[in-house]
């Protein structure tokens, strides 16, 4: 079955490949809008369905992700502008925040969502750093302003779940999801 891949994330693409050799990769152009009144996981999941449905085509697997964060009930995604990651990067240094990266898989027959949940927990940032991360950095392309994978990585005191969940893919969670669909 051909499998579409509703991202054009570097990250998931590279992570998608780990578990699948032959995937096409088609953006899904949606409103991101966060719903302040739900979780960041219940809007995860809706945006994660919201792509894979933008792009669905008949006959194929489409998957669908979206990752959010949470820090003291206050759902965050991609900041809107370098300010916005600043205050961002303040809000969470010296905390312990939720990263939920949802997914949804649509074929004819089905949809399946889910998600996994990692906490990130910041060591204490001070300006000079948050400044310098924010001019050197794509920060309105990550959720929360900052990416595990590259130099943010050393803000990090401890993560608790699956990197792969803070990077923007629940990667045991979609495996398990392929195979049942391989199963059939």
């Amino acid at each position: 079955m051909k499998i579409i891949l509703a991202s054009s994330s570097p990250r998931r693409i590279k992570l998608l490949a780990k578990l699948v050799k032959d995937f096409e990769v088609k953006p899904a152009a949606i409103e991101e809008k966060i719903d302040a009144e739900k979780s960041a996981h219940k809007n995860a999941e809706r945006l994660a369905t919201e792509k894979a449905r933008a792009v669905f085509e008949p006959g194929t697997l489409t998957l669908g992700c979206d990752t959010l964060g949470e820090i003291d009930e206050e759902v965050f995604g991609k900041p809107r502008g370098k300010r916005a990651a600043a205050e961002l990067l303040r809000k969470l240094s010296g905390k312990t925040h939720a990263v939920v990266s949802s997914f949804c898989a649509k074929t004819d027959e089905r949809e399946i969502t889910g998600s996994a949940i990692a906490l990130v927990k910041f060591r204490k940032l001070s300006e000079e750093e948050i400044g310098k991360y924010v001019a050197e950095n794509p920060v309105v392309e990550f959720a929360g302003g900052y990416a595990i994978q590259n130099d943010t990585g050393k803000f990090v005191e401890s993560v608790a779940g699956e990197i792969e969940t803070v990077i923007g893919f629940p990667g045991n969670k979609i495996r398990g999801v392929l195979n049942s669909f391989a199963a059939k």
